[in-house]
Formats: C-alpha cells, sequence, structure tokens
C-alpha cells in the first residue's frame, strides 16, 4: 500500500475508536498500559485513538503499522516515528473537520454511551421559536424506514436499538472485507460500512452538542487529508498552519487541542495556506461547468449508431481527466473523452471546414482521374 493511501485510509478511520468505546469494546492490556502515556494528551476524551489502533491492528492483521500508528499520533504528531507531515496533516484535517461542531450550553456530566444524535429536523423550524428536540435510534441502514423516525430521547436507547449491538454488527461485517484487496476496493468497502453503521452515532457529546455524525466528521477528515496531501505541503508549512491555528484559538481563550476548534473561527488561516490553491480549482471547475452546461443546452443530435472506438491519450492527459471524473465532472474517462473530443472538433471548425474542402476537391480530382482511366480502358478494349 503506498504511502497516500496509508494516509487516506488513516484519516477515515482516526476516530473509529469512538464507535468502539461506544460498544464496549475490550481494550488489550498492549494498548492500555503500554501506548496510553505515550498518544493520550490526557485521560479523558482521547483513549479513542487507542481503539482506532485496536481495530485497525485487527482489520489489517496487524500487516499495516505505518496506519496503526498515524491514528496513534493523530493528537500527538510529534510522537510520530516516521514522516511527521503524515501525522501532522491528519491532526489538522481532524481539526478542521471538527469545525461543524457547537458548544453545549449545559455541561453538566454526560455519558457518552448513552448519548444518541440529535436529529437534523430538531434543527428546522419553519415557524420560529425553540423546536421540540428530537433523537435518531443507534441503527444502520439497511432499507427500514421506519426506525429512521426521530424520537424523543428516552427512547433513543433502548435493549433493541444500542451502540453494543450495532458495534458488534459492525465488527462482524467488517470482517468480511479482506485487507489484501487492492486499496480502491479495500476504500470503497469501508467507507460503505461506515455510512451504513455509524451515520446515526456521534462524533462528539461530551462537551459538544451531539448532532454531527461520525460518519461525516471520517468523511470529511478524510477529504481535507487528501487534499493537503496531494497540496505537497512541506512540513515548516504545516507546522505554520498549526502555529497560526493554536494561536486563534488562544486569542478565543480556547484551549487549543480541543475537538471543537473550528472553520468558523479561523477562515484567515484557511485563506491563507490554502486559498490561492483552492481559489484556482475552484475557478477551473466554474469554468469547465460554464462549458458543459453551454454544451447541455444545446439541442442534442440523435445518430443512428454510437461508434466505440479505443483511442491513444497521453498520460498528463489522462491524470488530469482522471481527476475530473473523481471530482464529479464526468461519470467516466469515456464520457470526459467523449466531451473533449466533441470540444475539439467544435472549437477546431474553421480550420476543419477548410481540410474537408480540400479533401472534398482531392475526392474530385481523384474521382476525374478515374472516370479518365475508365475511358481509356474501354477504349483499348474496342481497338482490340
Amino acid at each position: 500500500m503506498s504511502e497516500r493511501e496509508s494516509l487516506i485510509l488513516s484519516a477515515l478511520l482516526h476516530d473509529i475508536g469512538k464507535f468502539a468505546q461506544r460498544g464496549d469494546e475490550k481494550l488489550r492490556e498492549e494498548y492500555d498500559k503500554k501506548v496510553r502515556d505515550i498518544y493520550c494528551p490526557s485521560t479523558i476524551g482521547y483513549s479513542h485513538l487507542l481503539y482506532s489502533a485496536q481495530f485497525i491492528k485487527e482489520f489489517f492483521k496487524n500487516k499495516e503499522s505505518l496506519i496503526e500508528n498515524l491514528v496513534l499520533s493523530h493528537h500527538k504528531p510529534e510522537e510520530f516515528t516516521g514522516d511527521k507531515r503524515l501525522s501532522k496533516i491528519i491532526q489538522i484535517s481532524d481539526w478542521l473537520s471538527s469545525g461543524e461542531r457547537e458548544k453545549r450550553e449545559d455541561e453538566s456530566k454526560i455519558d457518552f454511551k448513552k448519548e444518541p444524535i440529535i436529529s437534523i429536523f430538531s434543527q428546522l423550524n419553519i415557524e420560529g421559536g425553540k423546536s421540540e428536540e428530537l433523537f435518531n435510534k443507534p441503527v444502520k441502514i439497511d432499507g427500514d424506514l421506519e426506525v429512521l423516525r426521530p424520537v424523543k430521547k428516552d427512547l433513543a436507547i433502548s435493549n433493541e436499538y444500542n451502540f453494543p449491538k450495532l458495534w458488534k454488527e459492525f465488527k462482524n461485517e467488517s470482517g468480511n472485507i479482506s485487507y489484501s484487496s487492492s486499496f480502491e476496493k479495500i476504500f470503497t468497502q469501508i467507507f460503505s460500512l461506515l455510512e451504513k453503521y455509524t451515520i446515526f452515532i456521534p462524533s462528539a457529546s461530551v462537551k459538544d452538542r451531539p448532532e454531527i455524525s461520525l460518519f461525516h466528521h471520517l468523511k470529511s477528515t478524510c477529504a481535507i487529508a487528501t487534499c493537503l496531501y496531494d497540496l505537497s505541503k512541506t512540513e515548516d508549512m504545516l507546522n505554520e498552519i498549526i502555529d497560526e491555528l493554536e494561536s486563534k484559538l488562544e486569542e478565543k481563550r480556547v484551549f487549543p487541542h480541543h475537538m471543537w476548534m473550528g472553520l468558523r473561527r479561523i477562515p484567515d488561516i484557511v485563506i491563507a495556506s490554502i486559498g490561492t490553491t483552492i481559489r484556482s480549482l475552484d475557478k477551473m471547475i466554474r469554468d469547465l461547468s460554464e462549458e458543459i452546461a453551454k454544451v447541455a443546452s444545446t439541442p442534442i443530435k440523435t445518430y443512428e449508431t454510437e461508434v466505440v472506438s479505443s483511442v491513444r491519450v497521453r498520460s498528463e492527459d489522462l491524470k488530469i481527466i482522471d481527476q475530473l471524473v473523481e471530482g464529479g465532472v464526468f461519470k467516466s474517462r469515456s464520457e470526459a473523452v467523449s466531451y473533449f473530443t466533441r470540444r475539439g472538433l467544435e472549437c477546431s471548425r474553421e480550420w476543419i471546414e477548410k481540410a474537408l474542402e480540400q479533401i472534398k476537391r482531392i475526392k474530385e480530382i481523384q474521382d476525374s482521374i478515374k472516370r479518365e482511366l475508365e475511358k481509356e480502358k474501354d477504349n483499348g478494349e474496342k481497338l482490340k
């Protein structure tokens, strides 16, 4: 597995331990005693990374130590023994992804193992005022729409619907994934399982309102980490981002390692760090989208047949096409190549028309010569 692929899976699974904790998973001694003091900033609120590492070690059959170590160090990247750019990328991504959370008004002691996720419908209120707070049961998505109905808090957790039961089902199903498969297959299967089992599990609930799912936190952390890695930021650049993040949080009198530091508090840092790249990418996508919209708005011509043809594409061009497909601009390589072929023909219309005119003249000359040859042949046969 490549370094990039290991980073992506590390970011995607960095907080899976929060699910394991709620599921009453037992922590093995090797993590509880030997590792806790090294990687946990404190004994409160950070033990989940030990559970995450334990799950990864079991899932990958002790074959992917890089993923395990990155997950362990995502709150203390300086303890990572490898390339510290990787651990700092995950730390920054985790911080930024946590920006969607809101601090609790009531900071009374919370039992996170019994805290369900607040339904999104509790945040929708057409008539104004304060709406009734409803919660989702900790269930998997399996087609039963009735269990997705929001309920009052005291009905959300029960003997039938609870975190330990859900965790057990998740572990059993994750055991069917072959860690020796291709990265694309492993990622797709893990991502699907996370969506199925963690979309109704809070990403945080002790100091924050439990309204953001673990699935959405893992997904956004993974996306940000992948972008930061692909931007090829040096460790010094990443240190500058971390320093600025912490200084901004200190100005707000927020403890710098708290999970609820957020994007809404640090827009200037994001702009300073990766704004130029994002703006360039955004402009490219908007321009391309406008071009696609123009083509899509023109009357569609129907053809009797659609010809499938294999073509040679330069590796540099193929990378661009793959990025556009991954970004959702096109559904497939074929669609992208077809679009650019059509656009290339349209943009070269004037030259093509001149070329076709010359080809037409050449064809007329060829036909004329052919007719003359036929006449000569006929005359020769008559003389015989």
